[in-house]
């Protein structure tokens, strides 16, 4: 699941007659990937609540049932924004996992988190390709990840081994949409529509329902979704 350069993800196929035509993206390379998020650590709290964000996974962290002492890991954590939400919202937790490829960003979710009394370990590395443990997490959170993922159908699989039977996941992804598409040009991204991302979750042995986004650009940029280990669905 590791990107490296030259991995192709497909983003869009038509069919016209006998032609089938497919357009694929590049995704970037970890290191490029690193280096990108790394630049963008210092100003990167202030383009997440200029857009809306810190509002948007507010509500979605709040819509979400919170199991008691729960262990959390945030993949692809940032500068810990979706995880801080998820605190304030739940401040009942044992542990928060914050995990990036980013060494800026791991370490500026790490202080935040700190900052409110939370127990925390940073852990530096691609969410892709790390073995966190089986059965390790009550909750984990995947706020805009799994575009940056080749193949979406493995890192499904890899999630569902993290989960404790009952926990859940909490996806916030890309949209097919005109803010989308220009984001999937900036970071060479997959665009993981309604149909597809809820297809392969199914796939993957996960009982799946969509989040309301709070927000005009998040809406328009994004959607989210809770999935159940054991199947079963929450309520949006």
């Amino acid at each position: 699941m590791r990107a490296e350069a030259g991995d192709h993800a497909p983003i869009a196929r038509w069919r016209w007659g006998g032609w089938r035509v497919t357009v694929e993206r590049e995704v970037l390379s970890t290191s490029a990937l690193r280096g990108a998020y790394d630049a963008l650590a210092p100003r990167w709290a202030g383009i997440r609540r200029r857009h809306g964000f810190d509002r948007a996974y507010r509500g979605i962290v709040a819509r979400c049932p919170a199991p008691p002492r729960a262990v959390v890991a945030d993949l692809g954590c940032g500068d810990g924004g979706l995880a801080l939400a998820w605190c304030r919202a739940h401040p009942d937790l044992a542990r928060v996992v914050a995990v990036d490829l980013s060494p800026r960003m791991v370490a500026r979710a790490v202080g935040a988190l700190s900052a409110r009394g939370v127990p925390v370990d940073g852990v530096v590395g691609d969410l892709r390709s790390l073995s966190l443990g089986d059965d390790a997490f009550d909750v984990v959170l995947v706020g805009h990840v799994l575009e940056h993922c080749a193949d979406l159908a493995p890192a499904l699989v890899a999630l569902r081994r993290m989960v404790r039977p009952g926990g859940y996941v909490v996806i916030v992804h890309t949209r097919r949409t005109l803010p989308g598409w220009w984001l999937g040009m900036r970071w060479q991204l997959g665009h993981l529509g309604r149909p597809s991302i809820a297809v392969a979750l199914r796939a993957a042995g996960w009982g799946v329902d969509p989040l309301v986004i709070d927000g005009w650009w998040p809406q328009w940029s994004s959607e989210a979704w809770v999935a159940r280990r054991d199947d079963l669905v929450l309520g949006g």
